[in-house]
């Protein structure tokens, strides 16, 4: 889909990580908060205006693990309050 890797709680993907970026799952509850930390949305692809609903943690960030934490725990709410996936259907 986009070449980088998802990160899974309860089935809900709450964080990727593309191009060694980490980014975090953002609704209107806590997108402003990612922003403000100085995060870009996630594109995953240069040519196309496409924008997925994932923020880019600052390089800082990653560095205070408290911080990192409460961010995360703001993207899996995210994560759970968005409608579940639509479910596979298994080839016969």
């Amino acid at each position: 889909m986009f070449g980088g890797h998802g990160l899974y709680r309860n089935g809900r993907m709450f964080a990727l990580v593309a191009d060694d970026v980490l980014y975090l799952k953002a609704n209107d509850a806590n997108r402003p908060l990612l922003e403000a930390q100085g995060g870009q949305p996630f594109k995953p692809f240069a040519d196309k205006k496409m924008v997925m609903p994932y923020i880019e943690v600052p390089v800082d960030l990653l560095e205070d693990a408290d911080r990192l934490v409460e961010l995360a725990h703001t993207a899996l709410a995210a994560a759970m309050a968005a409608p579940p996936p639509p479910k596979r259907r298994r080839a016969k």
